[in-house]
């Protein structure tokens, strides 16, 4: 099995899915009734997408299931611990 020795954060994705629906991170924050600060660490990978946040994406935001969301959390967590990795301060 191959592993990436990169670890991607899942609010990159976030981050272009957001701005493929030309939804602005003010909106993004808005509907996931969140501060634009608390958003953008989540891009950067400084916050992790917590259970709360994966359900509101897929409800009120990208309609992508919640379980996406935190796969790709879970993965990021993984890649990081394997690599040695830490997240973005």
């Amino acid at each position: 099995m191959t592993y990436s020795n990169y670890a991607s954060p899942p609010g990159g994705f976030l981050q272009e899915e957001a701005e493929a629906r030309s939804i602005s991170v003010q909106e993004l924050a808005n509907r996931c009734g969140e501060s634009v600060e608390y958003i953008e660490e989540v891009f950067r990978g400084a916050w992790e997408i917590t259970t709360e946040l994966a359900t509101t994406l897929e409800e009120a935001v990208t309609g992508i299931k919640a379980s996406f969301w935190l796969n790709l959390e879970a993965d990021y967590q993984e890649t990081l611990r394997r690599t040695g990795e830490r997240r973005p301060e």
